[in-house]
């Protein structure tokens, strides 16, 4: 019985341990995606930059 428990136990453990590493995962994701979105945002705007000073010259 106190096997079984054990087992349990270090089931639960295991899962929850793997819940926090999704979670560390899903955050890495989330801040990686911000990044891009970022640098996406910011090439535009040196695009637009780029476009205007050619179309004002």
């Amino acid at each position: 019985m106190d096997n079984d428990i054990d087992a349990l136990k270090a089931d639960v453990a295991e899962l929850n341990q793997s819940w926090f590493d999704r979670k560390d995962l899903q955050i890495t994701l989330l801040r990686l995606k911000l990044n891009i979105d970022a640098c996406r945002r910011y090439l535009i705007g040196f695009k637009t930059d780029i476009l205007t000073t050619l179309f004002n010259s």
